[in-house]
């Protein structure tokens, strides 16, 4: 098969890896009792590999890459012993040494002379075992990492997957962060959108700014029931996201000094630009901008900070700004990888935290016969951010997962806390 040119935003992510900073998507799946970890490495090599050409593709990448000189993804024979890693937890085995096992890894490159995933096979987890599987960012957003994990995962007999290139299934993450009804050509028709986006912006963060070190740290928040976060925002009519989002603003107050006097603390909020209906092809691919929210961090009442974040996310949505980005993003895939890093840097350097909206499957899966017990997904930040937060939901449970640079927040666990000590007192008030 010949290669193929990559599309302008995949080229953008590829070009955004730093020393200090690998743009990898790390997704954790775990499994509880007698788990065969051999037959969920070959039911991914089977499930996965053959039926997605990033997969089995690396990247060729041009010394310059400039106008018409792309990098492509170019197809290559997947040796299974430069992707697959087995391991063995540290007793005693428990989530927090699979956070240290997971932050140690987040803080590795993936290898560009190869197709750029790894899958790590992790026994010693709990009673069980758990997953890693490791993702360039230029491969695919959430949207195309969850129809890859739907394919892996065993259909109605558990045998045959289906197509890869399938019409997306109407799943939950559509109506927690799309933006549907907006064009790229009506982008294109309001081309000072853009330059009204970065004048004025502020130089850097107010709070977490960028100190990174390249030391990543991971943790996770326990989950509650979904149930009950889309209750805690019923009144206002508000998401799951615009609720997370109020429960992450508090919890930044809790436990980061300097917020609850900043004069403002926003976070980057990816936005789908990608339509209901809108295939998933076999090429996966990044169909994602970027919006700037601002955190009511002055708002000391859950309901009132709940009604301001849905206001501002709302606006947002009503807007072309993400999508404004997107086309941005898809532009920079075409210039030199130092003016790309440089105006990402420009752009995103105003942001404190990275939050992303990851809806896993509504009802439970399983991989090769073993039902998956739980999942997590950790987004890369973007240039000099070193926070992320992940909003996660699985079989009818949310849950937060942090991702920190150590040099930015050295102990996750204490956000992590922060979180779940707000959700919990969300929740119960429900």
């Amino acid at each position: 098969m010949a290669s193929t040119k990559m599309a302008g935003a995949d080229a953008t992510w590829l070009h955004m890896d730093r020393p200090r900073n690998h743009m990898v998507v790390n997704t954790v799946l775990w499994f509880g009792g007698d788990v065969d970890l051999a037959a969920i490495e070959r039911s991914f090599l089977e499930r996965v590999v053959p039926h997605f050409e990033v997969f089995r593709s690396r990247p060729s990448d041009p010394p310059i890459t400039l106008g018409l000189v792309m990098p492509r993804w170019e197809p290559v024979e997947v040796d299974a012993r430069d992707h697959v890693f087995l391991i063995r937890l540290p007793e005693p085995g428990d989530d927090c040494a699979l956070h240290t096992y997971i932050g140690r890894e987040a803080a590795h490159a993936l290898d560009h002379r190869i197709p750029l995933w790894q899958l790590h096979l992790i026994e010693g987890h709990r009673d069980g075992a758990a997953v890693l599987l490791r993702t360039h960012q230029a491969m695919g957003d959430c949207p195309a990492l969850q129809h890859v994990l739907q394919h892996w995962a065993d259909g109605p007999s558990g045998s045959v997957p289906p197509s890869a290139a399938s019409t997306r299934p109407r799943v939950e993450w559509v109506d927690r962060f799309g933006i549907e009804g907006v064009s790229i050509g009506s982008v294109r028709r309001d081309a000072g959108m853009l330059g009204r986006l970065v004048t004025g912006m502020p130089s850097k963060a107010a709070v977490l700014g960028e100190d990174l070190n390249g030391v990543k740290v991971v943790t996770w928040t326990e989950p509650v029931p979904l149930a009950q976060v889309k209750q805690a925002g019923s009144i206002a009519q508000a998401t799951v996201n615009d609720v997370a989002l109020a429960v992450i603003t508090a919890a930044l107050r809790r436990c980061v000094q300097g917020v609850s006097t900043a004069s403002r603390v926003e976070a980057i909020v990816p936005m789908t630009v990608r339509s209901r209906d809108e295939p998933l092809a076999a090429d996966l691919g990044n169909r994602f901008g970027l919006a700037f929210l601002p955190l009511p961090i002055d708002a000391d009442d859950v309901q009132v900070r709940i009604l301001r974040v849905k206001a501002s996310m709302d606006e947002i949505k009503a807007s072309r700004e993400a999508m404004t980005v997107f086309d941005a993003l898809t532009a920079l895939g075409s210039a030199p990888t130092r003016g790309a890093q440089a105006w990402v840097d420009a752009y995103a350097r105003r942001g404190s935290v990275l939050v992303t909206d990851i809806p896993g499957p509504v009802r439970p899966v399983s991989i090769a016969s073993h039902p998956v017990a739980g999942m997590m997904v950790w987004v890369p930040g973007t240039g000099p951010v070193g926070l992320a937060v992940s909003v996660c939901s699985y079989a009818g449970e949310l849950r937060l997962g942090v991702i920190a640079d150590a040099g930015v927040m050295p102990d996750a666990t204490k956000l992590a806390d922060a979180l779940e000590a707000e959700l919990r007192a969300l929740t119960d008030a429900d």
